[in-house]
């Protein structure tokens, strides 16, 4: 066997296990959102270094990282919220849009778009 093949085997193996621990973690989130059917579920959607994880915080009175950078915010977070007379919902800090993002992007800002579409 020579070295090439051998780097292509492993490299094939490698690829096959992310692939599987990428669709374990698709079936988590999935089964996290069905889990929140049912529950009030807004999203906070803009562009980058807008102030979307600033109104998270004050709405959540958690502690959230805010930075005044871009892309400070890398993945969703989402929190319970006390909207008031009783009733809580859940917000989705959601990751900031860019203008003209490049094709091979697009995939990376998947569970933004998911958090998106759940809301209500």
């Amino acid at each position: 066997e020579t070295q090439l093949e051998s780097d292509r085997r492993l490299i094939g193996r490698r690829i096959t296990t992310l692939r599987k621990r990428l669709e374990t973690l698709n079936i988590a989130r999935a089964n996290r959102r069905k889990a929140r059917k049912g529950e009030f579920q807004a999203a906070l959607v803009g562009y980058t270094n807008a102030g979307k994880s600033s109104l998270l915080r004050a709405l959540s009175n958690r502690d959230i990282l805010v930075e005044n950078r871009l892309f400070s915010t890398l993945d969703s977070k989402i929190r319970k919220v006390d909207l008031g007379e009783g009733f809580e919902g859940m917000i989705t800090d959601t990751v900031g849009f860019i203008r003209k993002l490049p094709h091979h992007l697009v995939a990376s800002f998947r569970s933004t778009l998911e958090g998106i579409r759940e809301a209500n």
